[in-house]
């Protein structure tokens, strides 16, 4: 789904992180950097390189479709299409190195809206319900918290 926008578009992005030691870093990438598995247990359908799911009622309730665009040593890259009045909406997940003998998880969306819309408030619920689920899987997975 292609918007065009009547205006300048604004430009928005949000970011989590967690730490781990840095001796878990290759089951970390194993863990939270597959495309096709998505760790946090939202029911997306995976076909190859693309994965769609219906987003919740707070977040539009539009079906989306994230295609891999590079995948890594450190993690991947994806695209996202579907969501009304978005635009150029890239994500990442990657583990980098951190201070102190630690590596970073990091989950990164950037994207571009229609002003006025309720786009932004969509994504920011949209991100602020699955970082929660997001740190409860990798608590589960690595047994402390993250």
């Amino acid at each position: 789904m292609s918007t065009s926008f009547a205006s300048p578009p604004a430009a928005a992005a949000f970011t989590k992180s967690w730490l781990f030691p840095a001796a878990d870093a290759a089951r970390l990438r194993a863990f939270a950097c597959d495309f096709q598995k998505p760790f946090w247990g939202a029911p997306f359908a995976v076909h190859g390189n693309t994965r769609t799911v219906t987003l919740p009622p707070y977040a539009g309730s539009a079906v989306i479709t994230e295609t891999l665009l590079t995948h890594h040593a450190a993690g991947y890259r994806y695209g996202m299409q579907g969501a009304k009045n978005i635009e150029g909406y890239l994500g990442s997940f990657t583990v980098e190195e951190a201070d102190r003998g630690q590596v970073r998880l990091i989950w990164h969306i950037a994207f571009t809206y229609r002003r006025g819309s309720k786009a932004l408030v969509e994504v920011a619920k949209l991100f602020a319900r699955t970082t929660p689920a997001m740190s409860r899987a990798l608590k589960a997975e690595f047994g402390r918290p993250a």
